[in-house]
């Protein structure tokens, strides 16, 4: 039986200074700008990278959740993650992402609100980014599941 999915991908990403204090980044033909905040200095003028390390990582339990949906045949009405992280001047270390956090919440038709639970539950037992990095980072994710008539 063939796999579900490759067994082995590759992703790259090419990252360019603006000449101020961003630049963008191109993943693909796709263009993704950022820039360091004013905390640091920046303009501020696009995401920092630590927003985009959390949108990829929402973005990956997102996509994982929709992938065991899609399997399993669930319905959803829709589904967000909101994600956060701490980021800590350490002595001799400089900065450090000591913590990440996040909450997916799925909107649910009735009837398929434990079936969208277990999707959820799925995702984030699977998700390769956010289990790449627990290792480094404490992870902590929390689901929400909401019904709502369609």
């Amino acid at each position: 039986m063939k796999p579900l999915y490759p067994r082995e991908l590759e992703y790259s990403v090419t990252a360019t200074w603006d000449g101020y204090t961003g630049g963008s980044a191109d993943a693909g033909g796709f263009e993704v700008g950022f820039d360091a905040p004013h905390e640091y200095g920046g303009r501020g003028s696009a995401p920092c990278p630590d927003q985009l390390f959390l949108a990829a990582l929402g973005g990956c339990l997102l996509n994982t959740f929709t992938s065991f949906r899609d399997r399993l045949g669930a319905e959803a009405v829709g589904a967000s993650v909101a994600a956060s992280c701490r980021v800590e001047l350490r002595d001799h270390e400089g900065y450090r992402v000591t913590g990440v956090s996040a909450v997916m919440r799925v909107v649910s038709p009735p009837g398929m609100e434990k079936l969208n639970r277990r999707c959820a539950e799925l995702a984030l037992e699977s998700c390769h980014l956010t289990r790449s990095i627990e290792a480094a980072i404490p992870v902590s994710c929390a689901i929400e599941v909401e019904v709502r008539q369609t």
